[in-house]
Formats: C-alpha cells, structure tokens, sequence
C-alpha cells in the first residue's frame, strides 16, 4: 500500500513537466518547386504571422522530405539578437 502510493507521487513528478512544458509543433511542407515551399520561407512566415518564434514551437520536417534553403538560418540565444 505504502509502496504504491509512493509510487503514484513520484510518477506524477516524473510526469509533470510533460504537461508544463508543452510543445507548439508546425509542420514544414517539404520543397514542392514553388517559392513558398522554401524552408526559410516557411520559418519567416511563421514568425511574421506571430510576431515572433512562439515560445515551445518546434518546427517538423517530413521524414525522407527535400527540404531547400535560400538563406541561412541562425538561432539566437533567449533574449539576444543577430544584426
């Protein structure tokens, strides 16, 4: 009894941050020939639409997807911006 129960409290301590920290997750289209279908197009048109990268979004690609850049991509750390 004792030992169940001690399970159940840390299991939902194990489990917390899966509810806390949840993920916004987009899914890129792969290169179809079209500009829009570019990568970096995809990713500034997010942005553009939110203001921003919102905070949890992951970016998914399609497994075995072409996926094509025009331009490079740099992440900045939280807080700090590339000129």
């Amino acid at each position: 009894m004792l030992y169940s129960r001690i399970r159940n409290i840390l299991m939902s301590f194990l489990l917390a941050p899966v509810f806390i920290f949840a993920q916004d997750v987009l899914q890129l289209v792969p290169y179809d020939g079209t500009e829009g279908s570019f990568l970096g197009v995809q990713i500034i048109a997010d942005t553009t639409a939110n203001g921003g990268i919102l905070p949890g979004r992951v970016y998914e690609l399609e497994r075995g997807g072409v996926y094509l850049a025009k331009t490079q991509l740099s992440m900045a750390e939280p807080g700090k911006h590339f000129i």
